[in-house]
């Protein structure tokens, strides 16, 4: 566990360096790339939330400093007034945009160290350490 804790940070610093340098946060990436993937249809709050891999305690805060940049907006839903949707900016599609070619170099360059086969053993062994989790935990697995 030690090992994978390890990884996980050597990796997320790595990233983070990245992700610095265009004033990001991994949540405000990841966040950004959600609402890019759902396009028009924006998502709700609880929406982003559900989705987040690590838990993200304070989204509003989070969403409000993206807003204020204009990588995100907010408004109703026509249909449900009561729904605050979240959708991307073409600021922030521009932000992603110079940001994915560095992100893809990091992703292939650690991949690279390795041969197919121990990548295929990584991912393995990954899925089993979740499934592991979830059942002790008893909630469902993220597809």
């Amino acid at each position: 566990m030690l090992a994978l804790g390890l990884a996980i940070s050597d990796l997320g610093a790595l990233s983070a360096e990245i992700l610095d340098r265009h004033d990001l946060s991994h949540t405000q990436y990841n966040v950004l790339r959600m609402l890019r993937g759902v396009g028009d249809q924006g998502l709700t709050h609880t929406e982003i939330t559900k989705w987040m891999i690590m838990g993200v305690p304070d989204v509003t805060r989070m969403v409000d400093r993206l807003e204020k940049r204009r990588l995100v907006r907010r408004e109703r839903d026509l249909d449900d007034r009561r729904k605050v949707l979240h959708r991307i900016q073409p600021r922030g599609r521009e932000l992603l945009e110079a940001v994915e070619p560095h992100m893809a170099a990091l992703h292939r360059w650690v991949a690279d160290a390795m041969s197919s086969s121990r990548r295929e053993m990584l991912v393995e062994l990954c899925e089993e350490i979740i499934e592991i989790a979830a059942e002790r935990s008893g909630r469902e697995l993220k597809s």
